[in-house]
């Protein structure tokens, strides 16, 4: 009888070990994505708004991890006891969103954003999607402004960018310079 008891206990602990993990997960990636899309919160928020939201998101970067060791340790704890562990579409639903939690993590915090002069640049479409290329670096441009660039003029660009995907980016603010171009 205490035996089935503690078994219960066990499980009881492991669900509850799971529903945090999936709330905090839930929790890091909606914090990340509000900070990461700018067009969620505006171009330009209040600083408190960006510093509140990312005491959250920092705080489950460290919870996150930490709630997995322990979960682990409960499956092992359970394997050593024999309890059969079902696996449920719910469970597989959990692995889903603290998988893509941690690869959007991975995602965010190796994002870049740079901004210099770019002379020399070249414009190319491929199909619905424009670009213009500086050196190595193609970054992604809306229809207007691959419009109204001139290939022959020196642009102030801001852009955002990934380590995992370094020639690839999406331009920010596109300032054509007439003072450098008068030149």
């Amino acid at each position: 009888m205490n035996e089935v008891k503690d078994e219960s206990n066990i499980i009881k602990q492991r669900y509850s070990i799971e529903k945090y993990l999936i709330i905090n997960s839930l929790i890091g990636f909606i914090s990340l994505f509000i900070i990461g899309e700018r067009f969620i919160i505006g171009y330009n928020p209040p600083l408190i708004i960006v510093e509140l939201i990312s005491i959250v998101a920092n705080l489950e970067i460290i919870l996150i991890p930490l709630i997995v060791v322990i979960y682990i340790i409960s499956i092992i704890r359970c394997w050593f006891i024999k309890i059969h562990i079902k696996i449920t579409i719910n469970r597989v639903i959990g692995v889903i969103i603290v998988l893509v939690t941690c690869l959007y993590f991975i995602w965010f915090y190796n994002g870049m954003r740079g901004s210099g002069f770019f002379s020399d640049i070249q414009k190319y479409q491929e199909g619905n999607k424009y670009y213009i290329k500086h050196g190595e670096m193609n970054l992604r441009c809306t229809k207007n402004e691959f419009n109204l660039i001139l290939e022959d003029k020196t642009y102030y660009i801001q852009y955002s960018s990934n380590k995992l995907l370094p020639n690839k980016g999406n331009i920010e603010v596109i300032e054509m310079r007439e003072d450098i171009n008068k030149r």
